[in-house]
């Protein structure tokens, strides 16, 4: 049961520090490349401090809403950008599996079609 002397009032300070790490994981399921994704370690800073930029103006109080709009809108588009780069990824994925049938298949009639020779070598021997 919870009673009225447990309950410990959280000062203003924790609630930012907590909508933060709330900000920080919605915003890292969304950016969440690698530094291999990247040529260079100034491309992946960047991204890095664009990602901090944008964490910072979501949980800063004194930021307008348009910005936070703006912020919201990139999110979402960076969203979208992810669902077509995995999809386009299974999408070679699926393609690379499909050469590689093709070549077990050509592998395996080129070794029917050599044991049959072989055999037929044999009788006439």
């Amino acid at each position: 049961m919870l009673y009225k002397k447990d309950y410990v009032q959280k000062d203003p300070e924790e609630f930012l520090v907590e909508k933060e790490q709330e900000i920080r994981k919605t915003i890292m399921k969304v950016y969440n490349r690698k530094r291999k994704d990247f040529a260079t370690d100034d491309e992946y800073d960047v991204y890095l401090e664009d990602i901090e930029d944008k964490i910072s103006v979501l949980t800063d109080v004194e930021s307008t809403d348009e910005k936070k709009q703006f912020i919201k809108e990139v999110i979402r588009l960076e969203r979208t950008k992810n669902t077509q780069r995995i999809a386009n990824s299974n999408a070679h994925v699926e393609e690379q599996l499909k050469l590689f049938k093709q070549v077990v298949e050509c592998h395996q009639k080129s070794y029917k079609n050599y044991t049959l020779l072989n055999s037929v070598a044999f009788k006439k021997e």
